[in-house]
């Protein structure tokens, strides 16, 4: 099942301001990624949820394990 598109935007957001407090480190590519889920909500791609799940875990969102559970 896919992921909720505002939820979605919510934790993109989360990451953001946790990029924009010192906390993470994003890339220019990331950081664009992750605005375009705040800003245009919509369904992600696979290889988009797949790249969403990866900074998820890179920003300590999520584990491996709750990624695996989902």
């Amino acid at each position: 099942m896919a992921p909720d598109p505002s939820a979605v935007a919510g934790l993109a957001y989360a990451m953001l301001t946790k990029h924009r407090q010192g906390d993470i480190k994003l890339t220019r590519k990331a950081g664009s990624f992750l605005g375009q889920l705040v800003c245009e909500p919509a369904p992600l791609t696979a290889a988009q949820a797949d790249w969403f799940a990866t900074l998820q875990r890179r920003a300590g969102l999520v584990d491996d394990e709750q990624r695996e559970a989902a």
